[in-house]
């Protein structure tokens, strides 16, 4: 069965406007699925990790490629926050939460879910596998529209679409 979805803007900072999946059946979009299911005691201090991330990255860095993981999978080119421990704080080194995305420039990123990761590969870990599929086939999806024309990146790295583009998986 195919799904159909839209792209939807998350929200804006200075440097980066973050956008999200909304898939038709669904009454949430995909990052909202993601706070709501990372809030409270368990997993509060890491989803403040990711919070904190996309904020410095919306406000103070853009979206350069190196504060995202590489989590590329079948032709997907799927990214993960936090960033790569290189890059990272040693307060959030512990950061065991992943929320999938998509870089597409300095100024543009598609958020997707997440999850606990507690195996040594998403492939491998019962709680992203799959979130982390998912990000890759909605990746591939997002590339090919590009490719079509139907998404574009102006310039300025900002994307321009019809928002009632729909994505089809």
């Amino acid at each position: 069965m195919n799904k159909f979805g839209n792209i939807v803007t998350a929200f804006r900072f200075n440097k980066v406007t973050y956008y999200t999946v909304k898939f038709e059946d669904e009454d949430d979009p995909l990052f909202q699925k993601f706070i709501k299911k990372h809030q409270g005691e368990t997993y509060g201090a890491h989803l403040a990790i990711i919070r904190r991330w996309l904020t410095n990255l919306g406000n103070l860095y853009g979206a350069d490629e190196r504060y995202f993981r590489r989590e590329a999978f079948r032709g997907g080119d799927a990214r993960a926050l936090p960033p790569p421990a290189q890059e990272l704080n040693i307060e959030d080194k512990n950061c065991s939460l992943r929320l999938y995305c998509m870089r597409l420039s300095e100024r543009a990123v598609v958020l997707f879910n997440g999850g606990e990761k507690t195996a040594q590969t998403a492939q491998e870990c019962d709680n992203v596998r799959s979130h982390f599929l998912l990000a890759n086939k909605l990746s591939r999806v997002i590339d090919q529209a590009i490719q079509n024309g139907e998404i574009q990146i102006d310039g300025h790295g900002d994307l321009k679409f019809n928002p009632s583009l729909i994505l089809e998986l």
